[in-house]
């Protein structure tokens, strides 16, 4: 029985497989484009660290999921310290004062460009909120005693 790999451990191993190589596509397919790049002014430090921030926890999805469900223990470790350093990149970049053209700065405080920062802001967090809840979930998953007798099975024939 400790052999065998827990339904829910191999779909979690998956899930970070799959959304991890579709999004080191999709970030690889627009890198250079200017949209891309206008998209990267939002963190409060350069655009180059942020980008390299979220290529190592792609990476980290990756390698962490094959590891994972080939019985690597040190893995799931690894995406459990790897991965919050993506939320606080997210969480900061949410809170960083969002930068204002020269017409915005002259007109009253709510402006459309205001309105329209917000309401970025709170579909940010929104998301953010959904990634952090399936990041616990996932941990949940990771840490139940099937998912740790595959991890470290007994010594024992017996057990």
């Amino acid at each position: 029985m400790g052999n065998e790999r827990p339904l829910w451990l191999g779909i979690v191993c998956w899930v970070l497989i799959i959304t991890g190589t579709y999004g080191l596509y999709s970030m690889m397919k627009v890198l250079g484009t200017k949209a891309f790049l206008d998209s990267m002014d939002i963190f409060p430090y350069p655009a180059h660290a942020a980008i390299a921030i979220i290529f190592v926890t792609l990476v980290v999805m990756i390698v962490s999921g094959i590891c994972m469900y080939e019985r690597q223990g040190w893995a799931r470790w690894f995406y459990i310290f790897m991965v919050p350093v993506y939320f606080s990149q997210r969480f900061f970049a949410m809170t960083a004062p969002p930068p204002l053209d020269n017409d915005a700065a002259q007109n009253e405080f709510y402006t459309p460009i205001y309105v329209q920062q917000a309401n970025d802001h709170t579909r940010e967090g929104m998301i953010l909120s959904l990634l952090v809840i399936l990041y616990l979930l996932s941990l949940w998953i990771l840490f139940t005693n099937r998912a740790r007798r595959y991890f470290h099975p007994p010594m024992y024939v017996d057990e």
